[in-house]
């Protein structure tokens, strides 16, 4: 039981940290804000509600993982589908319970701004449902489809916020094998922290155009020969 704790605790951080992997805070705080809207708008607008929720969850998150990992294949779909349909089921039945439980003990005056309070309540109420459910449930997709289905890796490791890291590879080949070295760079210089290479000409292409004002520092990762 300890075991599942520990990992549903950190399938919902993973999520979390995805969610909030925005380059901008403003454009994550707006985002935060207009999901528990949205949730409300689709209980005040009555006009087939149930099937304009799935329209919105199912074009967004199956199309995201289909954009994501370029494939149609089998395990995309399904598992892109039921991630969706968990968020649909949450999103519909959590505004209908708010709604009931707010018309059965707050009791409106009839005023013209009454219809707005008992929407800010559900909007309220709403938010925190969305906000660690929905990152929740994007952190136990992941954890899932990384670990058994090999996807969602690229969103899996942004969500470690690692920006200034890279690796790439580089070989050696000789008629008998290929070596391969596989180097790491911890701190990819920024757009600001290149310069103009002063020993660059025309006559001299084993110059780069542009080099790090403060030199890189590549370690070995792995070496291995096949």
């Amino acid at each position: 039981m300890s075991t599942f704790w520990r990992t549903f605790k950190v399938a919902a951080w993973l999520g979390w940290e995805m969610d909030s992997n925005w380059t901008e805070p403003w454009l994550f705080i707006i985002y935060s804000i207009v999901k528990p809207i949205a949730a409300v708008f689709i209980l005040v607008y009555t006009i087939n509600q149930n099937f304009f929720v799935a329209v919105i969850f199912g074009w967004s998150l199956i199309g995201y993982t289909i954009n994501q990992e370029k494939s149609y294949r089998p395990a995309v779909l399904v598992t892109s589908a039921l991630h969706a349909l968990a968020h649909i089921l949450v999103v519909i039945f959590a505004t209908r319970w708010f709604a009931v439980y707010n018309d059965a003990n707050f009791t409106l005056t009839g005023a013209w701004y009454s219809n707005w309070i008992w929407l800010g309540i559900l909007l309220a109420q709403m938010f925190p449902v969305g906000f660690f459910l929905g990152s929740s449930f994007f952190g136990w997709n992941m954890m899932f489809t990384c670990r058994f289905l090999r996807m969602n890796r690229n969103d899996a490791f942004s969500a470690l916020r690692v920006g200034a890291y890279n690796n790439f590879v580089r070989m050696k080949i000789s008629e008998e094998s290929v070596e391969f070295f596989v180097v790491g760079l911890e701190k990819v210089p920024s757009r600001d922290d290149w310069q103009v290479n002063p020993k660059h000409r025309a006559n001299t292409p084993e110059e780069p155009r542009f080099i790090p004002r403060t030199p890189l520092q590549p370690h070995l990762i792995e070496r291995f020969k096949a």
